[in-house]
């Protein structure tokens, strides 16, 4: 019985890892450094309750840069290039912010599943930790991800099941208690 319930708890909490909006801290045995992991969540189309979701963010953050923080763009369901030049672009109470990265590459990555293939695409930019409780204090925040297949845009704000604002809420929890 013991070892079913060490089972279904290993399980459990390697499920959630991937989940999106998660936010995990490491330390590294290797310099003593911590970061801080949001996995990504959803930037639905809008608040309406049949709004889809086509692309996610999440946040990476580690004490070797206290003062920045990646916002990583991902495109979940195929491969596509993410623009580096202004490819993440927000629109924050009017004032547009628009990204680029140096990393030229879109990072892809494919994973099988009960004989399927996924894929998904993503490239991370970098902005300063304020960045981040700029856009929760906003009252609006649009948000576009140029890609070479097309433009997506959301809404940052919908705060639905799986919702990016939801992890970004949590990560900032987590940052001030670290």
């Amino acid at each position: 019985m013991r070892f079913l319930l060490l089972g279904v708890f290993v399980f459990l909490t390697g499920c959630m890892a991937g989940m999106p909006n998660n936010v995990s801290q490491n330390i590294s045995d290797f310099d003593g450094s911590r970061s801080l992991t949001m996995e990504p969540g959803f930037i639905y189309e809008s608040a309406d309750t049949w709004s889809y979701g086509h692309f996610q963010l999440g946040l990476f953050w580690t004490s070797k840069a206290k003062d920045a923080v990646f916002i990583k763009a991902k495109l979940p369901n195929g491969i596509a290039n993410i623009k580096s030049h202004e490819g993440l672009q927000f629109n924050i109470n009017g004032k547009l912010t628009k990204l680029s990265t140096k990393t030229m590459f879109t990072k892809f990555n494919t994973d099988t599943a009960g004989g399927h293939v996924y894929a998904d695409s993503s490239k991370s930019f970098a902005v300063p930790i304020t960045f981040i409780q700029k856009l929760l204090d906003a009252k609006t925040v649009k948000v576009k991800l140029i890609t070479g297949n097309g433009v997506y845009a959301g809404d940052f704000k919908a705060d639905k099941p799986s919702a990016a604002i939801r992890g970004f809420k949590a990560f900032t929890q987590k940052l001030k208690q670290s």
